[in-house]
Parts: structure tokens; sequence; C-alpha cells
């Protein structure tokens, strides 16, 4: 069960993260999960017998391990912040918590459990206490929050969104009751049933994510799961398989046996997750004195990877005024990601039909999305004051800005993992004015204008165009 477990947890983990790693809630949400996978890792291997032909019952997690439960937790609620509205007034006071408080908190016990393990001393109970309270208190908050601005949470044009923000309601609570069985003085259930119980809320809770951020983007999720799914179990199977009839029929369950099957497992849901960013080092190796060959095997194989993720009933709304902005704003935010962009809805317009015609282009998903990304750039320098200046911080200038540098030159401004390098002078200006003068929430709501400006242009030409 706990090597099912494991599995489950890696695959999802490395799964969330290849959708986008750039997007906290899968960021956080699929770390959390390979985190629980180290921890299941380590029971599973101290359950290992010691006459190399046996397994014990899973123990309960050592005391020198048990700080280990709550990063899971942690990076869980590194997703929920995310998952917050930008307006929402907690939201920056948890995160600054979050990130200033409980993780330095973790590495501070961290040591003091491992002490408390191995002497075996009287601090550890009220080291699993403190441990619990730095946890769920701040869980139970989020919680409920994220059922305050469930409106906000998903996208209004995605009629799962609403359910997808109640189960996690239901989801949340049920991961704090594992956390508290485990860290508070119960022994009516057996830790390590707990432990097993709280990786399908995780799984659950990452099924949720996923499902989450698919709807957002318009796509469909279920193909494209089952698909990685499959895979992962296939190359599981095959070189897993192999060190487990090893075990089965010659060495037993040995220590050093075990730890390579859980490597093997391990090793199989990397190559499977991240196969074609793999295929693309191969190629640049061996046919790097072809780049156009390199950059068009690359183009192909994400056109490939996208399709698995195209929503049959994908609908172009062009007659509900205010759901057309949305899908323009949604498409505004993929211009980096052609794979992304090639799942709007709006690559169906026949406007994009007439661009592709323009530019003699074969008609295809890609170059479907990149006639889209050179409408979008036209609509937003439309947007920009006469002016032989590439960036001014002036009103005239905002709905320009806010979406020329976030969505064409790439900018991230409140991104604290995003590192700028090689910027020009006017989008070094840009950044520094984004931080220093306006708010997240100001550049949010003049992108939502902006937005319905360039879904303006759109519409009239589509208009013109079919006329």
């Amino acid at each position: 069960m706990q090597l099912l477990i494991y599995t489950l947890t890696i695959w999802l983990g490395l799964y969330l993260l290849r959708r986008d790693w750039r997007d906290a809630r899968l960021f956080w949400t699929g770390v959390g999960l390979l985190l629980y996978a180290a921890t299941v890792a380590a029971l599973t291997f101290g359950a290992s017998g010691a006459d190399g032909r046996t397994a014990r019952p899973v123990p309960a997690l050592p005391m020198q391990l048990w700080w280990l439960l709550a990063l899971p937790a942690l990076c869980w609620m590194g997703a929920a912040l995310a998952l917050l509205p930008a307006h929402e007034p907690w939201r920056e006071h948890l995160a600054r918590f979050w990130r200033y408080g409980q993780w330095p908190l973790i590495v501070l016990l961290a040591p003091l459990f491992v002490a408390a393990g191995a002497t075996a001393n009287a601090f550890a109970r009220p080291l699993q206490l403190v441990l619990a309270g730095a946890v769920l208190a701040p869980l139970v908050l989020i919680t409920m929050l994220l059922f305050r601005a469930r409106a906000q949470v998903a996208m209004p044009d995605a009629p799962q969104g609403p359910r997808f923000v109640a189960l996690l309601g239901v989801l949340i609570p049920m991961l704090g009751l594992s956390m508290a069985a485990l860290l508070l003085p119960f022994t009516i259930v057996p830790p390590a049933w707990i432990i097993m119980g709280m990786g399908l809320d995780l799984l659950l809770l990452g099924f949720v994510i996923g499902g989450l951020d698919a709807f957002t983007q318009g796509e469909t999720l279920l193909p494209d799961l089952l698909l990685s799914l499959d895979a992962t179990l296939l190359y599981v199977l095959l070189f897993g398989g192999l060190v487990g009839a090893t075990m089965l029929l010659s060495t037993g369950v040995t220590p050093p046996m075990l730890a390579l099957l859980l490597v093997t497992i391990g090793a199989s849901a990397i190559v499977q997750a991240f196969a074609p960013h793999l295929q693309h080092q191969l190629d640049r190796l061996a046919l790097g004195q072809d780049p156009e060959l390199v950059q068009e095997r690359a183009e192909l194989r994400a056109l490939a990877d996208t399709l698995p993720r195209l929503d049959p009933i994908r609908m172009l709304n062009l007659e509900d005024e205010e759901a057309f902005v949305r899908q323009v704003r949604r498409a505004l935010s993929q211009m980096e990601d052609l794979t992304k962009l090639s799942v709007n809805p709006l690559i169906d317009l026949p406007l994009v039909q007439t661009q592709l015609a323009q530019e003699d282009q074969a008609d295809s998903t890609l170059a479907r999305a990149q006639a889209l990304k050179s409408i979008l750039e036209e609509a937003i320098q439309r947007l920009k004051p006469a002016s032989a200046s590439k960036f001014e911080a002036v009103a005239a200038w905002r709905y320009y800005n806010a979406l020329y540098f976030p969505y064409v030159v790439g900018l991230k401004p409140y991104s604290r993992r995003t590192i700028h390098n090689n910027l020009e002078p006017a989008a070094q200006e840009a950044l520094a004015w984004f931080r220093s003068q306006v708010p997240e929430r100001t550049l949010y709501n003049w992108q939502n204008a902006g937005a319905r400006l360039v879904a303006q242009y759109i519409a009239e030409r589509h208009t013109l165009t079919i006329h």
C-alpha cells in the first residue's frame, strides 16, 4: 500500500510541476506531494525486515523525522495563498507569516525533534504541540478565507470552478484533522494509517488544484492526466518490476534492495514526466549543427503535448461581452506560452484565419496561436500614446504599460523567484516603476481595463472581417 501511495504522489507532484512550475499553485502543491513521498519512503525503508526476507508492518514515524509531516502542509499553504485574490487584506499578512515565521520555525524545530528522538526526553510532546499549533491554526484561517473569496478564486466562466473551491473546503479540514490526529495524543487509529490517509488527502488536493488550473486555462484535464498516469505506471512496472522480481525470487526485502526499488520508482517517474525536456536536450546534443531542426522538433513536441489538453467543447463566445472579455484577458496572460495560447477559444476567430491567409501560412493549431499572438500584440500597440518614447510613467500610458511590459516583454514585477536579466533600458525603468509606484492590485485593475479595450478592438476587427 505504501509503495502505491509513494508512486502516485511522486507522479502527481511531477505532473503538476510539468504543467507549469512557474505557477505558485502548481509549484507548491507539487513540491508538497514530493516531500510527502519522501516521508513515505522513510517509513517504507524503516519497515524493511532485518532478516532480509520479511517486512515488518509500517511503523509510526520516528520522532527524529516527525517534523517532516509539517512540510507538505506548509507547501499546501503556499498554494492556498496563491489561490486567494490579490485584494484579500489577510493575504499579505499570512504570506509574510508563512514565509518568515512558519518555515524558519520548522528549520528550528527539526534538530530539536532529532535530539528528542535520540534521547527520548520529555520535550517530545511539547514539541509536537508547538508543531501542531504552528501548522493547524493558519490552515483553519486559510480555509475560511478561501470560502469567503470562493467567487474570485475560480474563473467566472468555468462552471466547475465553484465546485472545486467547495471541494477544497472539505479537503483542507481533512488534512488538518490528519495532522491533528498525528500530533495530538490520540491513540484510536494507528499513526501509520493516518499517514496513508494524509497521502490520499494530498492526492485529492493535487487533483483539485490541477483541475482548477486546467479550467482556468480553458483546458481539459482528464485525458492528459490519464495519459501521464498510464505512461508512469508502465515505466515503473518495466523498471521497478525487475527490482521487485529480484527481491521476490532471490534477495528478499533487504534495505539495499528496497532503497534501489524506491530510487528506481522515483527515477522512472522523473524520466516520464520530463521526457520532452530530455528529448530536447538530446536533440541539442545530436543535432546542434542544425538549430532550425532542433527548434522545429521542439515545437512539434510542444504541440503534441498540448493536444490531449484541448477541450473538445470549447466555445468561442462573441454574444456575451463579459465572457468575451474574460477570454481575451486569459489570452493576454498566455501570450508568453504558445502551447497555452493554442487551447484558447480565440484561435477559432475568423480574424485568425484571415491573418493566416494574409501571411500565407498553413492552417495548424500552432500557427493559429502565433497568429492570435500577433493580433494581441497589435491591439496592445494601439494603446500606446503617440510618442517616440518607449516608456513613460504617466496616466495616459497606464493601460499600455500594464499590458505590454508584463505580457509582451515578460516582466513579473512582484515575483520573488523571477530573475530579470538583459533588460532594455525602457523595461528596466518600467520594472522599477511597477515595484515602487504601482501596487499589485492597481496593476491588476489596469490590466482588466486594458483587456477590455483589447477585446473591443478585436471585436471591431471581427465585425469588419465577417462583413
